[in-house]
């Protein structure tokens, strides 16, 4: 250790000559790496192209021409599309340009979380966006879009940052023009199915689609003499989805208050319910079931063993 220590000090200058120099020999390869590769697709539209990226260097904006799930080729025509949309909002919440962006997003979208230009500055453009923000967008299923937002390291100096925000927008037509829906939200869709049985009447009045999950909106009545619980929550898998293969998404109960399933005679309430349900556009959902509905609960909860209380109906909405 002496020896070394020896040698250091006694060869100092001419070794931190050559860390310097390989420093720099480092930094020349990466620079001319990168020009090599923005050069090559410098042009967002060509006529023949077998690059993986279309970009829009000036805006650092990267739009992949594969689709993520199929794999398939995504065309000029829907790259064109997303850049004059998807692109051009993301660089009105970069510019800070937020009026402008608030006035892309759809109504519903708005409704949906952003009901004042200020909530979406705030809710949005603050928690993902800053002037050395850069984009690569990915075409996901149908209209969505899957967006990765991280630094321009290039522009920062910061190698070490590589924090990435990801988030789904999705392309809809309203009004006959296009609009988006931000931050996993791809939209909302009308069902209006209903169901009577023992007394209780369920509709389902429509669903908002995100993609992790669902949130369905229902009215149910109770046309009964006596007070009805709809589920209990005490059991798992009582309330869910069934698709075309019978494969079941359950109700996310906990997430539910257990009042807020217990209705008086001769009333009726409207609840929204979240399902676990990932955006698919294959997916078809056939039934929404709710197994454990207790017609009498004044009854139930004054039994002791309430496994052998029967007065229980399953109903199934059938879509």
């Amino acid at each position: 250790m002496h020896n070394l220590r020896h040698f250091y000090y006694q060869n100092k200058e001419k070794i931190w000559k050559v860390v310097l120099f390989i420093a720099f020999l480092l930094g020349i390869i990466f620079f001319l790496n990168r020009n090599v590769g923005e050069d090559s697709n410098k042009n967002l539209y060509t006529s023949n192209s077998s690059n993986t990226n279309y970009m829009d260097e000036q805006n650092k904006t990267y739009i992949s021409d594969k689709s993520a799930i199929s794999g398939g080729t995504v065309t000029q025509e829907e790259v064109k599309q997303v850049n004059n949309t998807i692109s051009r909002f993301l660089q009105y919440c970069k510019s800070g340009d937020a009026e402008q962006a608030y006035n892309m997003l759809s109504n519903n979208c708005k409704e949906n979380g952003y009901n004042t230009l200020d909530k979406f500055k705030e809710k949005y453009i603050k928690s993902k966006f800053d002037k050395d923000s850069i984009y690569e967008i990915e075409k996901w299923i149908d209209r969505t879009y899957k967006i990765s937002i991280s630094k321009d390291i290039l522009a920062t100096g910061n190698v070490n940052d590589n924090t990435k925000i990801t988030d789904y927008i999705t392309i809809v037509t309203e009004n006959s023009e296009e609009k988006i829906n931000i931050n996993s939200y791809i939209g909302e869709q009308e069902i209006n199915k209903e169901t009577t049985q023992n007394n209780v009447r369920i509709t389902a009045i429509s669903k908002k689609i995100y993609m992790d999950y669902e949130i369905y909106d229902f009215k149910i009545e109770n046309l009964s003499n006596k007070t009805i619980k709809i589920d209990t929550l005490q059991k798992i898998g009582t309330m869910y989805l069934e698709d075309k293969n019978g494969d079941k998404y359950n109700a996310h109960a906990h997430e539910i208050l257990e009042q807020d399933l217990e209705i008086n005679s001769k009333q009726q309430l409207n609840i929204s319910i979240k399902y676990a349900n990932t955006y698919s556009g294959n997916r078809k959902i056939k039934k929404i079931v709710f197994e454990n509905i207790i017609l009498d609960y004044v009854k139930y909860k004054s039994i002791d063993n309430i496994e052998k209380f029967e007065d229980v109906c399953k109903l199934t909405i059938n879509l």
